[in-house]
């Protein structure tokens, strides 16, 4: 509607549908991703609304992201600006829980063209690769949620678990190596 009045050059009804935008996103946060998606698609039109959109996705990620309809609305395009954004207030699992629901979220044939699910599974997983920084998951949260999902692999978990541990050793001077004692 935004983008509409504004090529219309309607202002009073452009500055309308933003006011009710920005009424929404208030309400119900969960549809954050939905109007940051559709702003995306229109340019400067509808920057504005489109940084509301990510203002209140980086507040509140939880909300956004997780709720139905959340993520799993978002475009490929505008998943990848969003995962890639280093503004949300989160931690690394919120992020890959979202990115797991975008993945698996849809029916076998997608909506946005993109053929199958496999090749959301594929986008979500070098989104993982590229932009989650899997050694700042809990351990148990790497073992319980990472490995059971299809955005992992071994290896991947592997390198987490070693950062972790050299982070470990070298910052809270924990000393692994031990004499042995006689028995």
């Amino acid at each position: 509607l935004i983008a509409c009045a504004h090529f219309l050059n309607m202002p009073l009804l452009q500055d309308k549908a933003r006011t009710l935008a920005n009424t929404l996103l208030e309400a119900h946060k969960s549809l954050a991703c939905a109007i940051f998606d559709e702003a995306s698609l229109f340019g400067e039109p509808t920057e504005s609304v489109k940084h509301d959109a990510l203002t209140i996705i980086q507040k509140f990620p939880e909300d956004s992201l997780l709720s139905k309809p959340g993520i799993s609305c978002l475009r490929p395009e505008a998943l990848h600006e969003l995962i890639s954004d280093d503004g949300m207030v989160c931690e690394e699992i919120t992020l890959f829980l979202a990115l797991n629901e975008w993945a698996t979220a849809g029916n076998e044939v997608d909506s946005f063209g993109l053929g199958h699910k496999a090749d959301r599974v594929n986008i979500a997983k070098d989104l993982v690769a590229t932009h989650i920084r899997l050694s700042s998951i809990q351990p148990t949260d790497l073992i319980g949620i990472a490995r059971k999902s299809c955005l992992v692999d071994e290896k991947m978990i592997s390198e987490a678990f070693e950062a972790q541990a050299l982070f470990a050793e070298k910052k809270m001077d924990v000393r692994f190596s031990k004499k042995r004692k006689r028995r």
